[in-house]
Formats: C-alpha cells, structure tokens, sequence
C-alpha cells in the first residue's frame, strides 16, 4: 500500500483495549501516556472513554502520586461528571505538603471549564467553612 492509498486513521475506531495496556500495572509514565491516549479518543469521537477514566481515579483511590498524573492528563477534559469528581478530590483530601501539588493540579484542571458547569460547586467549596 502506499501512501497515497493509506485510509486516513480514526482514533475513534479504534478499539479502547489498544490504550489500556499497561495502565493499572505499568510505570507513572506508562500511565501519562495511556490517559493521553484514551483522551485523543474521547476527542475523536468515541464517547465512553471518560466512563474507564473515571473508574481509573477510583481504582487509584489511594495513590496521590498516581491521581496526580491522571488529573494532568485529563485537564482539558470538560464534562461534568469530571467536574464533580474533581470537587470531591477536593471536598475530601486534606491539604499538607504531601498533597499541595495534587490540589494544584486539580484546580488547575477546574480553571478550564466553563463557569456555568462549575460555577454551583465553586460557590459551595468556597462557603465552605473547612
């Protein structure tokens, strides 16, 4: 085949398995670069990506370090069950050094959405007292 004939590739085609190698067990880096992935095909088009990504934060429940890199990954990502369980993170993590720049990353993240999605849960994270 050459390259003239080469059909153009759709990442929304192709299947979320490809992406998901590696990304429980593999390094930081593996992890990074699996998000990016399924995210380029979320923005393709195929819309049950952020369903695993989700699920992805819950499984790495415990792992700051690893939430982290999820939260980087997906930080133009705009939905708002995203928003939601970005306000969570932030609704229930204790802020410490340890924790500093995993909040940072998250309100980073919260920064792009559009103030109409957010604006309801800014309003209640700001009056809250804690």
């Amino acid at each position: 085949m050459t390259r003239r004939t080469m059909k153009p590739f759709d990442l929304k085609e192709l299947p979320m398995e490809v992406a998901l190698h590696n990304i429980i067990d593999g390094t930081d880096g593996d992890l990074r670069d699996r998000c990016g992935a399924l995210l380029a095909m979320y923005r393709a088009g195929k819309k049950e990506v952020p369903i695993f990504l989700y699920g992805l934060m819950a499984y790495n429940y415990r792992n700051i370090a690893r939430k982290e890199i999820i939260v980087q990954a997906l930080e133009n990502l705009e939905t708002k069950e995203w928003a939601n369980i970005l306000f969570n993170e932030l609704r229930y993590i204790e802020s410490n050094n340890s924790t500093r720049s995993y909040i940072d990353a998250i309100v980073k993240s919260i920064s792009k959405f559009p103030l109409d999605m957010i604006r309801k849960d800014m309003e209640t994270l700001l009056n809250d007292k804690k």
